[in-house]
């Protein structure tokens, strides 16, 4: 189920001084006042980056593992005996928000040579094992998939099927859409539909360690929500739109999404004092926190021309110390600043991947290196990217995709093809950190594997969460508790939040852990997630366990027979089913109960007497059972989802009569 978050730009017209007409107007519509329209959100594309690809091939290879080897083997040869051949990969698609709605996805593989030239029908196939490795798999070991093929490639038939040096496309909607729904992790088998009594059509695929740019990966087109049939006081059509006698009416609208079941996860209310969309913002309701990780200041203008500034292909990395980013959470908008105040960026090829390292050094020129060992996640991919600028703020909407935790080292790498529109110089403190960048420039550069500089340059940067913090003690503690428990075994625990560290009213849709390990994943067997606003006070009852949810009834948020806690590079992340509203009245307690703990452990952060929390447990810990109760200091991150659909225009607005707003 899809939580969709809208973004609504409501315009306003006044005529007098207790007249507040709303009429939305653009430059195609703008003497149109017969309705209200709302903004709609084009298709866009996201790139999802293979986690591992691999190659079996039977008969006398049937035990020999292929990793090694510079290619990806498929179809069927002859070497001393009738041979077939099948590549494997995986992909890891945890980061994929929420928000966004999948229309298509396309397993993109390119043949990167072939044997004889004659082709076969080629099929991917979905497998729901994705514990086979590229260092292990073998034919004898490879894992089991499902006999009806995903998607096939069987046409032209002439003159060539496939050839050298092009991509091709699989359709793997169904497999996305049902690894999204399961663990995550998505495994596709792509083989020759008929691997028997046919002539050779060996073919080789370009492999991610030989050439890391042409290597496979998921191509998937989306939408973001859109909203209909804004309202002012419940009105939407003249005349009625046309005299609101309210200073502060209510502003509404319709969220709109095609898919049933689905529903709003957040809203964003702007009026703007231009009737085109592109003016300075009056008023803003939003549950954003946009938080400053540099500034310079303006102390070196006019900015830098990398990467936004010049008609030039582009590969940078910018690095962000821990000691930089003030809070933890998930990312739902970047912002950089530019020297040039208004203008529309146009960006061919633009790519935008994220990751955080535990390595504290400056950059390199070895763009690779600088990932110290871990997978960017690709936060937004486009064509085309347009974006207007308005007040000298660059803002790029990557819809929550990236997890940013406080604690690590933050790196942002943008890749470009050609800037055809407005040039943005980006503000920087031009030397000696804290940050650093590694840049190559000029034909070639989106691909290249050297940087042709790296210094110590900081760009200014602000992020946007929509997550809830309840709890962030910035502390180098961690807890076992409940996610590290002894293995098999069973155990109980609760925690409770203090109402006043939440403070917010909304249904509860996933927590956030961070956790001390970049990778463990805890599996739980008959997990039952529990919660309850209650209204008891102080430490938490760990012998009567009942009585801490205060006489109220908890609402069951998780009950899977087999439940892993997924870890998105030093956070775990928990999402619950969308039953429990909190109404911030009485303190939040979750109460976790299983039978098994499988799997990895993972510490998680907390605070020891920290009086955000409180939690009573019985598990067992080195071979010893505990049951006790005390202060937890847990750190906790929130997604919640808002389903309001009216906000009024309060606060502190002045509105000009007679003017298009």
């Amino acid at each position: 189920m899809i939580k969709e978050r809208v973004l609504l730009v409501v315009l306003l017209f006044l005529i007098a001084a207790s007249v507040v007409p709303a009429i939305p107007v653009d430059a195609a519509h703008e003497n149109d006042m017969s309705n209200i329209e709302a903004a709609t959100t084009p298709m866009r594309t996201l790139h999802v980056p293979l986690t591992a690809d691999g190659t079996v091939v039977n008969g006398s290879y049937a035990n020999t593992n292929f990793d090694t080897y510079d290619d990806l083997f498929l179809g069927v040869g002859y070497d001393s005996e009738w041979l077939m051949a099948r590549s494997l990969f995986k992909f890891d698609l945890a980061h994929l928000s929420d928000e966004i709605k999948i229309q298509s996805a396309a397993l993109m593989v390119q043949v990167d040579d072939e044997h004889s030239g004659i082709d076969f029908p080629v099929a991917t196939h979905y497998s729901d094992d994705d514990s086979w490795e590229p260092s292990l798999i073998t034919w004898n070991n490879q894992p089991s998939f499902e006999a009806q093929a995903s998607s096939v490639i069987d046409s032209p038939d002439s003159p060539h099927m496939f050839e050298p040096g092009t991509w091709y496309a699989w359709d793997v909607t169904s497999d996305v859409r049902l690894t999204l729904a399961g663990d995550k992790v998505l495994t596709e088998v792509l083989k020759q539909v008929q691997e028997m009594y046919t002539p050779s059509t060996f073919k080789y695929l370009t492999k991610q360690s030989k050439s890391p740019f042409n290597a496979s990966y998921i191509l998937i087109e989306y939408t973001a929500p859109s909203v209909s049939d804004l309202t002012v006081n419940g009105h939407s059509t003249s005349p009625s739109i046309d005299y609101i006698r309210d200073a502060n009416p209510d502003l509404g609208w319709q969220f709109s999404d095609a898919d049933q079941g689905d529903f709003q996860r957040d809203y964003d209310v702007e009026v703007l004092d231009s009737q085109y969309y592109n003016g300075t913002r009056l008023w803003k309701n939003s549950h954003e926190s946009i938080v400053t990780v540099h500034n310079s200041f303006g102390t070196n203008p006019p900015g830098n021309v990398h990467p936004f500034g010049t008609q030039e292909e582009f590969r940078m990395q910018m690095k962000y110390s821990d000691s930089q980013i003030p809070r933890s959470g998930v990312v739902d908008k970047l912002y950089f600043t530019s020297s040039r105040d208004e203008g529309v960026m146009q960006i061919e090829n633009l790519e935008i991947s994220m990751l955080q390292v535990t390595g504290t050094s400056y950059l390199t020129s070895n763009f690779s290196s600088n990932y110290d060992g871990r997978t960017p996640t690709v936060v937004l991919s486009a064509d085309l990217f347009e974006t207007s600028v308005r007040n000298g703020v660059i803002e790029i909407d990557i819809e929550n995709t990236f997890f940013v935790s406080a604690y690590l080292d933050l790196i942002i790498e943008i890749r470009l093809t050609n800037n055809v529109g407005d040039l943005f110089f980006l503000n920087r403190t031009f030397s000696g950190g804290p940050g650093s960048v590694a840049c190559a420039h000029g034909v070639g550069a989106s691909v290249r594997m050297l940087a042709d500089y790296a210094t110590t340059r900081t760009y200014d940067l602000k992020l946007g969460f929509l997550t809830g913090r309840v709890a962030e003690s910035m502390s180098s503690s961690y807890n076992g508790y409940p996610f590290s428990v002894d293995p098999t075994t069973s155990g109980r625990f609760q925690i409770k939040w203090n109402q006043s560290f939440i403070n917010r009213a909304a249904t509860i849709d996933k927590a956030y852990f961070l956790a001390m390990e970049m990778d463990d994943t805890p599996i739980f067997r008959n997990l039952t997630v529990r919660m309850v606003e209650t209204p008891v006070l102080g430490n938490l009852d760990h012998i009567n366990w009942e009585s801490n949810y205060g006489g109220v009834t908890p609402t069951v948020v998780l009950d899977k027979a087999l439940y892993e806690v997924r870890n998105l590079g030093g956070v775990l992340v928990i999402d619950f089913m969308n039953d429990f509203q909190y109404t911030n009245t009485h303190d939040l307690l979750i109460d976790f109960q299983w039978d098994a703990r499988e799997g990895d452990g993972a510490f998680v952060s907390y605070a020891l007497g920290d009086s955000s929390s409180y939690r009573a447990w019985n598990v067992s810990w080195g071979h010893t059972r505990y049951n006790d109760h005390g202060l937890a200091g847990y750190d906790l991150f929130l997604d919640f989802i808002h389903g309001e659909d009216t906000v009024p225009l309060e606060g502190c607005i002045t509105l000009a009569n007679a003017t298009r707003y």
